[in-house]
C-alpha cells in the first residue's frame, strides 16, 4: 500500500506530459499547445564578460528604430536619455527603448505615464468577444511591448541589413542561425533578463486627426515593483494630416491565411474544444488582424478556389473556398464560403481586387456517384474543360462584380498558358502572387524546435530540450529534419496573439514616408 502514492504520482506525471505540447522532435515544451498569451523564448546566452566589463548596474536609454539590438551585445551608437518626437495627425510614430544590465533582472514590468495617452488592446484576449470600439477624442492611443527573440537564418538577416550597419560584423560570426529581436509582445509582463543582457521595448503611438499640441510622458520599467528605469519623451503634433497608406502595387500586398488562424486560435490554451473554420469565433479572431492589414494600405483579398493552391509550401494548406462536386449531371459549385470571406474582408477594410489562387494546381473534388474524394491532375485531358466550366459558372455567380476578381496562375504549371487564355476569354484578369506573408503561421510558431542551429545541437545546448522558439521554414522541409541545415527565416509579419513584428513596424514607417 505504501507504493500507491508513488504510482499515482507517476500516472499524474505521465498525464501531464501527454497534455503538454511537444516539438516536432518529441520534446515536451512545458506549455499547452497553441499558446496565445504566453511566450517562452529559446534561452539566450549571456554576453561576453570582456565586452560587458564597462557596464555596472542597470542602464536605460532610447535607441533607434532603424537599429536591431542583440540581446547579448552592449548597445552602441546614439543612446539619448530623453526623446523628442514629431508626428502628423493620422500618423503612427515609433520609438524603441533599451534596458541592459550586468546582473539578473527579474519580474520586469513596463508602463507608460503621461496625460492624454490611452492604451490600445493588442487583440481578442481570453474570451471570444467582439472587439471594443475605437477610443474617440484627441487623446493618443499607444501600444507597448517587449521585443522578443525569434530564430532567424544568418544569411537571410544579413541580406536585410544596410551595408554600413555595424551589426553586420557581429552577425557574420554566426555559424548558421541566431536569435534576433523581432516579435513585439504586448501580452507579457514579468519578464526576466540577464545577467549581461539587453532587452528592448517597442512603443507605437497613433495620433488621431483631432490631436494637437505637445504631449509629455515617461516609459517606466520596474523589477519586483521597484522602478529601475524612467525614460522621458515628448511628442509634438504637427498640424498636417498623414495621407492614407497604400501598397505601391498588387505585387506589394501580403498573404493572409484564414485557415492558419483557424487552426491556431481555435486550439488556444484557454479553449478545450475544437472550433470549426468559418464559425463566429473564427471571424472574431481574424477581425483585428485584417483591420491591421487594411490599416497599412492593403486592399486586395486572397481567396482560394481550389484546395491547397500552394501545394504544401505553407504549413497550413489553404482549404478551398469553393465547393466542387461532380455528379451524373455534371459539375456543381457552391460559393458560400467564398462569399462570406470576401464580404467579411470588405467589412475589415479590404475592398480591392480579389486575388484567386488554385487554378493550375491539382483539383480535389467530391465524386458524388462514387461517394469519394478524387483528384484531377493538370495533365489530365479533362482538366482544362473542367476549369472552363468553373470559370463560366463563377462569372455568372459574380454577376457585376466579376471585374474585381483576378487569378494568380503558377509559373511552374504546364497548363498556365492555356488557363490564361480561358481566363482572358471570360473577361477576368491575371495578376502576380502576393509579395509576402502577413499571417501564415507554422505548426508551432511560438515554440517550434525544428530549426535548432547545428552549432547549438553540437554543443548540447539547452535548446535541444524543446524550449521555445518562433520559427518558420522558407521552403518545404521534412518535419523529421532537425539537422539545422535549413536555417529558419521569417516570411510572415504578424505572430499569434496579433503580435506585430519589428519588420512590420518598419514597413509602416516606410509607407508613411512615401505618403508624405
Amino acid at each position: 500500500m505504501r507504493r500507491l502514492p508513488v504510482i499515482v504520482l507517476a500516472l499524474a506525471c505521465c498525464m501531464t506530459l501527454q497534455a503538454q505540447n511537444r516539438t516536432q522532435g518529441g520534446w515536451p515544451t512545458m506549455q499547452k499547445k497553441f499558446p496565445m498569451l504566453s511566450y517562452r523564448e529559446m534561452p539566450s546566452p549571456s554576453g561576453d564578460p570582456a565586452s560587458w566589463s564597462g557596464v555596472s548596474g542597470v542602464k536605460s536609454s532610447w535607441g533607434m528604430v532603424e537599429r536591431t539590438y542583440l540581446t547579448t551585445k552592449v548597445p552602441d551608437g546614439p543612446l539619448p536619455k530623453s526623446l523628442k518626437l514629431e508626428a502628423w495627425r493620422g500618423e503612427r510614430v515609433m520609438a524603441q527603448a533599451l534596458v541592459w544590465s550586468d546582473r539578473l533582472l527579474e519580474d520586469l514590468t513596463y508602463s507608460l505615464e503621461g496625460k492624454g495617452f490611452t492604451p490600445e488592446r493588442p487583440g481578442p484576449a481570453r474570451e471570444w468577444v467582439e472587439t471594443d470600439a475605437e477610443p474617440s477624442g484627441s487623446g493618443l492611443r499607444y501600444s507597448l511591448g517587449w521585443v522578443r527573440n525569434v530564430m532567424f537564418g544568418r544569411d537571410a538577416f544579413l541580406s536585410s541589413l544596410p551595408g554600413d550597419d555595424p551589426l553586420r560584423s557581429a552577425i557574420s560570426e554566426a555559424k548558421d542561425s541566431l536569435l534576433i529581436p523581432d516579435c513585439i509582445d504586448a501580452w507579457t509582463q514579468g519578464l526576466s533578463i540577464g545577467p549581461r543582457q539587453t532587452r528592448a521595448l517597442w512603443l507605437e503611438i497613433s495620433v488621431p486627426e483631432g490631436a494637437s499640441g505637445t504631449f509629455k510622458g515617461h516609459l517606466v520599467v520596474q523589477s519586483h515593483a521597484t522602478v529601475i528605469a524612467r525614460i522621458p519623451f515628448s511628442l509634438r503634433v504637427v498640424e498636417k494630416t498623414m495621407p492614407a497608406l497604400r501598397a505601391d502595387s498588387l505585387t506589394d500586398d501580403l498573404l493572409f491565411n484564414p485557415f492558419s488562424v483557424s487552426r491556431y486560435c481555435h486550439m488556444a490554451e484557454w479553449k478545450t474544444e475544437y472550433l470549426t473554420p468559418w464559425c463566429k469565433e473564427h471571424f472574431i479572431a481574424m477581425r483585428p488582424m485584417l483591420e491591421r492589414l487594411a490599416s497599412i494600405g492593403q486592399t486586395s483579398i486572397a481567396a482560394s478556389v481550389c484546395y491547397d493552391p500552394f501545394e504544401a509550401r505553407a504549413e497550413d494548406a489553404f482549404g478551398s473556398m469553393v465547393s466542387w462536386v461532380r455528379s451524373s449531371d455534371g459539375w456543381r459549385f457552391s460559393y458560400d464560403i467564398f462569399d462570406r470571406w470576401v464580404d467579411f474582408a470588405e467589412e475589415c477594410g479590404l475592398g480591392g481586387t480579389v486575388k484567386c489562387y488554385g487554378l493550375g494546381r491539382p483539383l480535389r473534388y467530391l465524386d458524388q456517384a462514387a461517394d469519394m474524394v478524387r483528384t484531377l491532375q493538370p495533365g489530365d485531358p479533362a482538366y482544362i474543360p473542367t476549369m472552363r466550366a468553373f470559370l463560366a459558372d463563377f462569372k455568372a455567380h459574380l454577376s457585376g462584380e466579376a471585374g474585381r476578381v483576378a487569378f494568380v496562375l503558377p509559373s511552374d504549371s504546364a497548363v498556365s498558358d492555356l488557363l490564361a487564355e480561358e481566363v482572358k476569354a471570360l473577361g477576368f484578369r491575371t495578376v502576380s502572387p502576393a509579395g509576402g506573408n502577413f499571417c501564415s503561421w507554422p505548426l508551432e510558431p511560438l515554440f517550434d524546435a525544428r530549426f535548432i542551429p547545428a552549432s547549438l545541437k553540437a554543443a548540447e545546448s539547452q535548446a535541444t530540450a524543446g524550449t521555445a522558439v518562433i520559427s518558420v521554414q522558407d521552403a518545404a522541409v521534412s518535419r523529421e529534419d532537425l539537422s539545422g541545415s535549413s536555417p529558419a527565416t521569417l516570411p510572415f509579419l504578424l505572430y499569434p496573439g496579433n503580435r506585430p513584428s519589428v519588420r512590420l513596424e518598419r514597413l509602416i514607417m516606410s509607407r508613411q514616408n512615401a505618403a508624405r
